[in-house]
């Protein structure tokens, strides 16, 4: 870059773009230079990763260094949800609206934006969603051979059998969201111990209706995109990073499964995004 000597006259309607672009000039090392700018991504960590480090990591960027940049990366595209206006009262669950953000920051020493980040970004701390991050209730549905032609879109709950291909959950994927939040718990074993049974989830991109779908009309399963394990017999919440690619996705008991009992996001405490 090009050394450049006063005096310098900068437009003052161009100041802020001029150190947003360049930094202030400092003194280093007894010469004068212009500050680098803050990198966008941590060094030697240019992957995708979202709940586990990036397997291009260096060594030099630590866990904690990795995790803490991950939250202030989840927390800017969580802003992006947040919609212009949309009322005073925020929902239950789901984006809340920027004058809302804005109101409640309004007797704080920090601007709105500002405070939407401290609170995102603590949200994430404490785990596992900030409940304004999370996105859902766009459809989803289950299909089961033993209805072969009732639509059973909108039951709280699906419970598949040791079966694995007698059920398939069906969850539409919104856009933009990447990782899918599942409550499932193991409701049944054969043998009464708790095991660990596999889900599989596969991608879905044939268009269908989760108050239509049935058995018979369910759409084609694409392409397996691995799963999870179901580790426990109290229900508990499992996380699954979705390809940007795919529109929809099924879940179904592995083959090796009992009985899994998923809960959907129209119970309320089921299947959601960020």
């Amino acid at each position: 870059m090009a050394k450049i000597t006063g005096p310098q006259d900068i437009p003052s309607a161009l100041l802020q773009k001029y150190y947003a672009a360049l930094g202030i000039v400092k003194t280093w090392k007894e010469t004068q230079a212009v500050a680098r700018r803050y990198p966008w991504r941590l060094p030697h960590c240019q992957g995708n990763g979202i709940l586990a480090k990036d397997p291009t990591c260096g060594a030099s960027v630590s866990d904690a260094m990795w995790q803490q940049r991950a939250f202030f990366k989840r927390a800017t595209k969580c802003f992006q949800l947040q919609p212009q206006t949309g009322g005073v009262e925020p929902p239950e669950e789901g984006p809340r609206s920027r004058e809302w953000w804005y109101n409640e920051a309004f007797y704080t020493d920090l601007d709105y934006y500002n405070y939407f980040m401290q609170q995102t970004i603590n949200g994430y701390v404490a785990g596992p969603v900030p409940v304004w991050c999370r996105v859902g209730g766009i459809g989803d549905a289950w299909v089961a051979h033993a209805y072969p032609s009732t639509p059973l879109g909108g039951a709280p709950i699906f419970i598949c059998g040791q079966y694995a291909g007698d059920c398939h959950g069906i969850i539409k994927k919104p856009a933009n969201a990447t990782i899918l939040y599942v409550n499932c718990v193991e409701s049944l074993d054969g043998d009464i111990n708790p095991v660990a049974n596999f889900i599989r989830v596969f991608s879905i991109n044939t268009q269908w209706s989760w108050d239509t779908v049935t058995w018979q009309t369910r759409p084609p399963l694409q392409v397996d995109l691995g799963g999870f394990w179901v580790a426990a017999e109290v229900p508990a919440t499992y996380a699954f990073v979705v390809p940007d690619w795919v529109n929809a996705v099924a879940l179904m008991a592995g083959d090796s499964a009992h009985q899994i009992t998923f809960m959907s996001y129209s119970s309320g405490a089921g299947a959601y995004w960020e």
